[in-house]
């Protein structure tokens, strides 16, 4: 469990080292304390996926500026070595923003952005706050989804 304001981190270990996942915490921590967490999926044959998880007064502290934060940085370091490592062939990682509505659970808004690419991650991040703000405002299940496509305008309900 992590603490109540600190984001957690993780990664599929087939995509990033321990070693990587701690360089981006790291660079986090500068905005917000990060701690590394494991992120147990299936094998191989899943996707690469990068997990950010806090809640969202983490979130509004943190500001609309998200993109340009120790945040973004972090997560451009894990997408930098990961393209560097997996070359041309790489598969696109996954990444999900899980925000909780309060430290101890209530509602939460999954957001996920497929990509490899960091200037494509920015543009997602720039909109972040605003699409879980929201997506709070207008729902009242359990769990949400949100995916960001650019080619869709941006961030949409996730199709179920």
């Amino acid at each position: 469990m992590i603490e109540p304001q600190a984001m957690g981190l993780a990664a599929t270990s087939y995509g990033f080292t321990p070693d990587e996942l701690a360089d981006a915490a790291r660079k986090m921590s500068t905005a917000n304390p990060v701690e590394v967490q494991p992120l147990q999926r299936g094998g191989s044959g899943w996707d690469v996926e990068i997990l950010l998880q806090g809640s969202y007064a983490v979130l509004l502290a943190l500001g609309p500026n998200l993109a340009a934060s120790a945040i973004w940085d972090g997560l451009k370091l894990l997408l930098v070595n990961f393209r560097r490592k997996h070359g041309e062939s790489r598969p696109e990682p996954l990444v999900t923003f899980k925000i909780n509505e309060t430290n101890d659970g209530g509602r939460s808004v999954e957001a996920f952005v497929r990509t490899d690419d960091p200037e494509y991650l920015r543009r997602a991040m720039t909109g972040l706050t605003e699409a879980v703000s929201a997506t709070f405002d207008r729902s009242e299940e359990e769990w949400t989804y949100v995916v960001y496509e650019e080619e869709k305008g941006g961030w949409t309900p996730a199709e179920e």
